[in-house]
């Protein structure tokens, strides 16, 4: 039985955990084997590049000369012709802009996927996703969060599907003994997640906690530097670990007593879900969308208010003096977290994909007139 050929497009593959979400669909796809998924990559040489390669039947490789080049759209059409592509799923807004083009040409549905962030205030890309999304067939967002800050709660052709968690990579994972309070932040150094008030949180705790430790775990989006300077001034660079080359965050969750995120803006956090996948009590600003929703509702730890440091301090020494209630959050969050498997994500974006083939594409072409 011939099976229907998707093209799912993405900006760029590196560590991440948009990027995470991409080769777990990419994986779960494979092992289901309904349909053939051709990958495309806007931008080549990303850390999971070659994880997705493996789980995709092709790759096409799209090459850019600069920021907005709009030769990977025409490669991109050709290449969808013949490879006979039915269906276009595409996960960022570089790739979104695009593959739309494509998917219009080709007369073919797509999915707009680009929407993985709550920003409180939508940036140029962020609007470049937005546009895309209302002029896509179908907008698939991994937040409620993330839908209402490009203000398409109400959207009738949009839906959330939730982060899949991977339970297996878990499975055995060895914690490292530690003599000494650790607390953990699994993210990236960019300007969206807030590493300067955890840093800043740091020297409160260590008045209670003299021997307590921090392990940042995330790559350099260019606030790492910046990040160091701040560890230095405050005195904590013995006291500070920046692990900053790590596909496998799992071992230093589950080596850690509190896990803390701290971010501008979130939606659905894959480091979150981790954190709770490894049973860890969560201390995180309530700016985390979908995620602080997750928290209150499991009570597996606790939310505190962007950029305050001596709320963290607080958040993080209670959980350190009370190891029980520590442990009680950390069980609750992992109960809670057991349904959001990769299997459930791959079987509703299966479901999409089916319901998009059965009929054709509905939105409006580019450039037309709608109301929205």
């Amino acid at each position: 039985m011939k099976r229907d050929c998707i093209l799912l497009a993405v900006d760029s593959l590196p560590i991440g955990g948009t990027e995470r979400q991409v080769v777990e669909l990419l994986r779960g796809l494979k092992e289901s084997g309904q349909f053939r998924v051709v990958l495309a990559l806007l931008d080549r040489g990303g850390e999971l590049e070659a994880e997705a390669a493996q789980a995709a039947a092709s790759v096409l490789r799209l090459s850019r000369r600069m920021r907005f080049d709009c030769t990977p759209a025409l490669f991109l059409l050709r290449q969808a012709r013949q490879a006979g592509i039915r269906l276009i799923h595409a996960c960022g807004w570089m790739s979104a802009l695009a593959a739309l083009p494509t998917a219009r040409c080709l007369n073919v549905p797509i999915i707009n996927g680009s929407i993985r962030a709550a920003p409180a205030r939508l940036q140029g890309r962020d609007r470049i996703s937005t546009w895309c999304a209302v002029r896509s067939d179908w907008i698939v967002a991994n937040s409620h969060a993330g839908l209402a800050a490009h203000g398409l709660s109400d959207h009738p052709r949009a839906q959330v599907i939730a982060n899949g968690i991977d339970f297996t990579r878990f499975d055995n994972v060895i914690a490292e003994r530690q003599a000494n309070p650790t607390i953990c932040m699994v993210a990236n150094f960019s300007a969206r997640k807030d590493h300067a008030s955890v840093i800043a949180a740091l020297p409160c705790v260590r008045r209670a906690f003299p021997q307590a430790e921090l392990l940042l775990v995330g790559t350099d989006r260019g606030t790492l530097d910046d990040n160091r300077r701040l560890a230095e001034r405050l005195g904590l660079r013995d006291a500070i670990r920046f692990v900053t080359h790590s596909l496998r965050p799992e071992s230093f969750i589950a080596s850690s007593h509190v896990c803390v995120l701290a971010s501008v803006h979130e939606s659905l956090s894959n480091a979150i879900l981790e954190y709770l996948a490894l049973a860890k009590p969560v201390v995180a600003t309530a700016t985390c969308g979908d995620s602080a929703e997750l928290i209150r509702n499991s009570e597996c730890g606790f939310l505190v208010p962007p950029h305050s440091p001596e709320s963290l301090a607080a958040r993080i020494i209670a959980l350190l003096r009370d190891p029980e209630r520590a442990q009680r959050m950390g069980e609750s969050g992992r109960r809670q977290v057991q349904m959001l498997t990769v299997p459930h994500m791959v079987s509703e974006y299966e479901a999409l994909y089916v319901r998009l083939l059965a009929s054709p594409p509905a939105a409006p072409r580019v450039g037309a007139r709608r109301q929205e």
